[in-house]
């Protein structure tokens, strides 16, 4: 795009749509950060708990009240 060409008019205009678009962009990236977070937290706290011990995984599932056989199981892949 030869900007030298354009006038006053259109280089307003082209400015304020890049400006646009480059706000899209910027609200994607904040998206997709936002789920990347998410994932690395979640395979963070599932390799952790995998290098629990059977003792520690019914600790922890007594603590916030749930089956520790169900727990064992996502945590090891059986229930899928």
């Amino acid at each position: 795009m030869d900007y030298e060409q354009m006038s006053i008019e259109a280089l307003e205009a082209e400015n304020i749509r890049l400006s646009s678009e480059r706000a899209a962009i910027q609200q994607e990236q904040r998206t997709i950060n936002e789920v990347l977070s998410r994932k690395i937290a979640s395979l963070s706290v599932q390799a952790k708990i995998a290098s629990f011990s059977a003792a520690e995984i019914a600790a922890l599932a007594q603590h916030v009240g749930v089956d520790v056989a169900q727990v064992s199981s996502e945590v090891l892949g059986d229930g899928e």
